[in-house]
């Protein structure tokens, strides 16, 4: 059932023999002297009978359980349930007579605990009686078999006076009979389930062929065990058991969440526990490779299956230091083989992985640290809990999140299987992953469970095939760094790729005025740019566009130039904007507020032929760039009547931030424009009704991405007031400006007062991490939340979620990647990954972006070279927040984010 039990050097029988056979007192009496003479590992592995006098507590680990079900009442976590189909006759007289022999023969099978007013409870064991065996018919019913199974294995157990097992026999139709059977936990164990399953199977037979039984009733029942347990507690035993897991799990790792892989909306949530079972294999061949590497390294298949699981943990989450968890039977005391009961104990292991171990190290060292683990695992997990005080989570384990075991080949399985098919049903629990192997035959076969509101269920199955490759990697080759390994299978390698790209753009490549003209010729009176006092439409727009680019072409802008905007949100910038690009011109913006000195050192490092600026800013910032100042009988010459720039002409050269040194410009082409534009409106479902509100400066690309959503849709651009709009400012505009869409980061849509907005119903956020809190404000009554990613350098997005759902308590996720974009997420060596944290390269197919940092044109601009920035620190189910720095791995443009 779990981890191998290594009982280590057990005291001669006689000496156990005698030390059972002394008084309670005694026992106790010898056992302190044990603890004080430093020789806990002496302790006899015996469990003594009880004395009849002393009334039965519940053991510390059936009190961990008590405290569990009284934090989830009725949850159905704690039943531990099995299925036994049968394809004969079944006579329910002998069911129910075997049940009644292994209540007769396990006292805790008829365990009734029951709590006083002060709390205490008590615990007795009421006179055997028959077995009442629950019965059930499901013919001419339309119910099948399983969903009655599901309903059965659902049923709470009262803790508190009522049984604490159960058993139903179903007919299901007239050939087939199936028995369902429920033990709550606090009863039972996975072990103690294959020790009722072996002795009912044998019972059943003896019953229904009419041969002797030859299974009688253990010597040690549990009610021994829970009082043994007490005797350890008060000679001090626990207490040195405790001192040992509080060195070894010192300066405890932060919790084992991979980031990156929460369910989107939509996700298959698993059953209704919302458990995914997802399945493997490793074949004979596998397997056998596996115990040759055991027996070689001197371990266990155990200990080379559950070294890989750490591997795969490691290379998944990118901790080096991290704790697991493993069930250990709790069972080489002298008789516990056969006691039915809450003996096992799910130990902590502390694993520190790095990419240069080998696997062979690891191996080694796990299987030293091992025998230590297994003496001090009888003290319960929760008193481990309490003493080493992690941070705790209602609804998981506060130790260890991941959980592996390996299982033997089980001999009740074989005895069922004369006339019965068994299964075994999961149902859940407070573990984000359990990965459990069986031993089958020559072969394997395993799962890994997951919680479906914790990872997206098809992220772990890659995970499971990447768990398959490198465990015939690691038994090929052990001393190889753990580093060096590729987990990724070939078949699964070539879906990641498929995976990681948007598809073809899907759209004629359009200049953004190129886009504008085409609306005024489709529909010219519909409303494009809403002023606030005035309503341009798409034909009013585009003619104010070409006048006003018929001026600055005669200032010089035209190909292979840049003309720079001083120009704030709330005025008319995108009319500027789109005439400077009607001229073949790129478009710098610069922010008014800005320090003088970099507008000045930007100026002079791009040398635009003109400088566009709500008011003369002086010649000590413009230097000798001529000033045009809208207004000044701007736009009152003739139109502009050349043809519309090419898509691979640039569109706009922007900075970026410059936090981690000179801010380098970014030349964005007009190519990858009508694909995002394309991109934004199908993900915010926006249409020609409806009513963007320009709220990004025009220095923040997301300000081309409003420009996008507007006219990509046939919708109208809302220019907002002049200065700073948040708070309670900004949800005034929303309501009084009839914005239906808005994108903004996550910081300023935090101010907006929580309220009312009937007509917004579609919002992106990006920039910024997004905290699941918003998503629970802003994606409620039929809104559409998304959330983007991308860096300045791939024409500001490359990712876009799915809809963001309240009630998700993995984060919003980055999404997957936008029309024409690609994303690759790759370990240290570029190798694809199926996890985050990794590198998550971005490009953009044929959208070659160039940067400048000292004095240049677009036609001149080079590819960028490595930079470094901090990126958003949003999850996503194929990237990682953390730093962005270009890499030359897919083409111009692309990025890492670490």
């Amino acid at each position: 059932m779990t981890a191998p039990v290594v009982p280590g050097a057990r005291p001669a029988a006689s000496l156990a023999d005698r030390f059972s056979a002394l008084g309670r007192e005694q026992r106790v009496e010898l056992l302190r002297r044990l603890v004080a003479a430093g020789r806990v590992r002496d302790v006899p592995a015996v469990v003594p009978p009880r004395d009849p006098g002393r009334p039965v507590r519940l053991s510390p680990a059936q009190q961990d359980l008590w405290a569990y079900e009284a934090l989830y009442p009725g949850t159905p976590a704690l039943n531990l349930c099995s299925a036994y189909h049968f394809t004969g006759p079944v006579d329910p007289a002998h069911v129910e007579a075997a049940f009644t022999r292994l209540q007769e023969h396990h006292d805790i099978l008829r365990t009734r605990v029951t709590q006083a007013p002060d709390g205490t409870l008590h615990v007795d064991f009421p006179g055997a009686g028959p077995f009442e065996l629950e019965h059930d018919d499901l013919r001419g019913t339309g119910t099948s078999v399983h969903r009655a199974f599901d309903a059965f294995r659902r049923r709470p157990f009262e803790l508190d006076g009522g049984r604490l097992v159960r058993a139903r026999l179903v007919r299901v139709d007239d050939r087939r009979t199936t028995l369902m059977l429920s033990v709550h936990h606090v009863i039972a164990d996975w072990w103690s389930f294959d020790v009722l399953q072996n002795e009912f199977a044998e019972a059943y037979l003896a019953f229904r062929d009419g041969t002797p039984h030859r299974v009688g009733r253990p010597a040690v029942q549990y009610a021994d065990f829970s009082a043994w347990q007490d005797d350890l507690e008060e000679a001090g035993v626990f207490g040195e058991r405790l001192a040992f897991w509080r060195r070894y799990l010192a300066d405890l790792p932060a919790p084992l969440v991979p980031v990156g892989h929460g369910t989107a909306a939509g996700a298959p949530r698993g059953d209704r526990d919302g458990i995914v079972h997802i399945g493997f294999d490793l074949d004979a061949r596998d397997a056998a490779a596996v115990r040759a590497l055991a027996r070689r390294s001197g371990t266990t298949v155990y200990g080379v299956l559950m070294a890989a699981f750490a591997v795969l943990a490691h290379r998944v989450t990118g901790a080096e230091d991290m704790v697991l968890g493993t069930p250990v039977a709790n069972r080489s005391a002298k008789g516990l083989d056969r006691v039915v009961g809450y003996v096992m104990n799910a130990v902590p292991t502390r694993w520190r992985v790095r990419p240069d171990s080998s696997f062979t190290d690891l191996l080694a060292g796990f299987a030293a640290d091992f025998p230590e683990l297994v003496a001090n695992a009888d003290l319960p997990v929760g008193r481990i809990v309490a003493a080493t005080a992690p941070e705790r989570s209602l609804g998981r384990s506060p130790l260890f999140q991941w959980v592996f075991m390996h299982l033997t080949q089980q001999p009740s399985v074989s005895v069922v299987r004369e006339f019965a098919e068994p299964e075994r049903i999961h149902t859940g629990g407070e573990h984000d992953l359990v990965g459990v192997v069986k031993d089958d035959g020559d072969a394997m076969i395993g799962s890994f469970e997951v919680r479906a509101d914790t990872f997206a269920p098809e992220a772990v199955a890659r995970w499971a095939e990447c768990y398959v490759r490198l465990v015939r990697e690691v038994a090929a080759d052990p001393a190889r760094r753990v580093g060096d390994i590729d987990i990724v299978p070939p078949e699964l390698r070539e879906r990641l790729l498929g995976l990681a790209s948007g598809g073809e753009a899907g759209t004629e490549p359009l200049a953004l005025p190129a886009l504008v003209a085409r609306r005024a010729a489709e529909t010219p009176d519909a409303p494009a740019l809403d002023l606030g006092g005035q309503v341009l439409s798409y034909a009013g727009l585009a003619g104010r566009v070409d006048l006003l680019a018929g001026e600055l072409a005669r200032h010089g802008a035209g190909p292979g130039r840049v003309v720079a905007l001083l120009r704030g949100r709330g005025t008319d910038w995108p009319v500027t904007a789109l005439a400077v690009q009607r001229t073949g011109a790129a478009c710098l913006p610069l922010d008014p507020d800005h320090p003088a000195e970099r507008l000045r050192r930007t100026l002079a490092d791009v040398a635009p032929v003109l400088l566009v600026a709500d008011e003369a800013p002086g010649t000590a910032v413009s230097g000798p760039v001529p000033v045009l100042v809208p207004g000044d009988g701007s736009g009152s010459g003739p139109a502009f009547d050349g043809p519309q720039p090419p898509p691979s002409a640039p569109a706009y050269l922007i900075h970026t931030s410059g936090s981690t040194g000179v801010p380098k410009g970014v030349v964005v082409p007009h190519t990858g424009l009508s694909a995002l534009a394309a991109s934004l409106v199908e993900g915010l479902g926006l249409g020609p009704g409806d009513r963007v509100l320009q709220l990004g400066p025009p220095t923040f690309d997301i300000s081309v991405a409003d420009l996008c959503m507007a006219f990509g849709a046939g919708a109208t651009l809302v220019l907002p007031p002049p200065g700073p709009l948040v708070g309670e400012d900004l949800g005034r505009e929303l309501l009084v400006r009839r914005v239906t869409a808005l994108m903004t980061t996550p910081s300023v849509l935090a101010t907006v007062p929580a309220g009312d907005y009937p007509r917004l119903r579609s919002v992106a956020v990006g920039a910024e991490e997004c905290p699941q809190e918003l998503v629970e404000r802003w994606a409620v009554d039929g809104r559409r939340m998304v959330n983007v990613y991308g860096p300045t350098e791939a024409t500001v997005a490359v990712t876009l979620s799915p809809p963001l759902a309240a009630g998700d308590r993995t984060g919003p996720p980055l999404g997957r990647p936008l029309r024409g974009a690609g994303v690759r997420l790759l370990d240290e060596r570029l190798r694809p990954v199926p996890r985050a944290p990794g590198a998550s390269c971005t490009s953009r197919v044929r959208w070659p972006t160039a940067t400048c940092t000292g004095p240049a044109s677009p036609r001149n601009a080079s590819p960028p070279t490595p930079t470094a920035r901090t990126a958003p620190g949003c999850t996503a189910p194929a990237m990682s927040p953390g730093r962005t720095t270009t890499a030359p791995c897919a083409s111009w443009g692309a990025t890492t984010t670490r």
